[in-house]
């Protein structure tokens, strides 16, 4: 270590058991869910630990000591850090269900920046904000408050009940739109780079087939990540509407995603739901106000009425 370093110990008591916590610490899903926008791990003595933040902060290391449910070690050596630090995280079972953590941060160079991040806030809190209203210098108290959590079902059997809620909403939703419409109004395309009404529902298949593998990976623990998302793929939706060449082949497909993620929803293990921030992202991912939904629903409706527009001046 540099002679000019000095070290972080927090400890806290966590209303889980010792494996939730190590977990939380070594695996990349995990890791995703509290502490960093990118995660990969190789959780073994001498294996990978990758974390990076979307504002370009990251950080590479390995671990050097792991002992699953008891302890967790691992290098750290940070973007524009001058050398390599050292975390340990240590585990100690409080009662049943509560683990006591200690997480000690070593060989830290001194900067005012680790000054201001020693000054942090929780919610909760109550910190004094100077502003200006003009030329006059103003104080008050502010009371800082919480991150707004939505009410999700609390199992997985009330979580597939309420995904195949929402499917049956948006199910009825499109069967009431393209009642009526004919084929040709369906597929008319309002440009070259715009989807027709039926290729936005090709678009919504991709949409289910993306969430069942992100499914499966989450429920794996082993997510893979991309550097970006290019766009959608026009070629995509022009092979799904080829492969489903009508408004009800292609309706169907979509029911018969929505049944297979419910059945998928309904035979995940026990323990997924245990891993709260897994089990949270899934269930708002499945459950947030369907805004995607919507705004291709406008656009499904415009295709139409161009069609039909364009077929009254024929």
């Amino acid at each position: 270590m540099r002679s000019d370093t000095r070290s972080l110990t927090f400890e806290q008591t966590i209303p889980v058991p010792p494996a939730a916590v190590y977990r939380a610490y070594t695996n990349s899903s995990a890791l995703r869910e509290w502490l960093a926008d990118v995660a990969t791990t190789a959780t073994q003595p001498g294996g990978r630990i990758y974390l990076a933040w979307n504002d370009g902060y990251y950080v590479a290391g390995s671990f050097t000591r792991l002992e699953p449910g008891k302890e967790a070690a691992f290098t750290w050596y940070g973007r524009g850090e001058p050398g390599p630090s050292a975390v340990r995280v240590t585990l100690t079972p409080e009662g049943e269900n509560s683990t006591h953590v200690v997480v000690r941060h070593e060989g830290l160079g001194v900067s005012e920046s680790l000054s201001t991040a020693l000054g942090a806030h929780r919610a909760g809190d109550t910190v004094d904000v100077t502003f200006y209203r003009g030329s006059a210098k103003r104080t008050v108290p502010m009371t800082l408050s919480g991150r707004p959590v939505p009410e999700l079902p609390v199992s997985l059997a009330e979580l597939a009940v309420a995904v195949r809620e929402r499917y049956e909403q948006i199910e009825a939703e499109l069967d009431e739109f393209f009642a009526g419409v004919d084929e040709a109004a369906a597929f008319h395309k309002p440009g070259l780079e715009e989807w027709s009404a039926a290729e936005v529902v090709a678009h919504f298949i991709h949409g289910e087939r993306y969430q069942n593998q992100w499914l499966a990976e989450l429920a794996d623990g082993h997510e893979g990540w991309h550097d970006d998302w290019g766009g959608n793929v026009h070629a995509q939706v022009a092979a799904t509407v080829a492969a489903y060449p009508s408004v009800v082949a292609l309706l169907d497909e979509l029911k018969r995603h929505h049944v297979e993620m419910v059945a998928f929803i309904k035979n995940l293990p026990a323990d997924f739901a245990e891993r709260k921030g897994s089990y949270w992202r899934l269930a708002y991912n499945l459950l947030e106000e369907p805004f995607h939904h919507e705004a291709h629903l406008e656009q499904m409706r415009a295709a139409i009425a161009q069609a039909s527009a364009m077929k009254a001046a024929s």
